[in-house]
């Protein structure tokens, strides 16, 4: 990997751990967390390359990419969920595979 690209990474890096440091902090502390109206398609490919990461070496990784789904919850707990979910499922495929995300409102 060319080194700029690698400083680019390190730099922009930061700021994701810096946010997920002090959400696991607020999950710690069981912080009451306030709910919020959240496009959760948006949500989940706002994550995507950080997805493509965690699975990078032993499975692919789909986002879907299908009409927004809204719903009331704190986009930080879901997030968590979500990366929870995502290395449950790498880590059940310790030959590869392929983790996919699908967002649709069940009624």
């Amino acid at each position: 990997m060319p080194r700029c690209v690698a400083a680019r990474q390190c730099a922009c890096g930061g700021g994701p751990g810096q946010a997920l440091t002090a959400r696991l902090l607020a999950f710690s502390r069981s912080e009451e967390l306030p709910t919020i109206s959240v496009d959760v398609r948006s949500l989940v490919l706002g994550m995507t390359e950080w997805i493509k990461q965690t699975v990078a070496a032993r499975s692919c990784s789909r986002c879907a990419r299908r009409g927004g789904v809204r719903g009331e919850t704190d986009s930080n707990q879901l997030e968590l969920a979500i990366l929870n979910l995502v290395l449950n499922a790498r880590d059940a495929l310790p030959v590869g595979g392929s983790v996919t995300i699908d967002v649709a409102r069940v009624d």
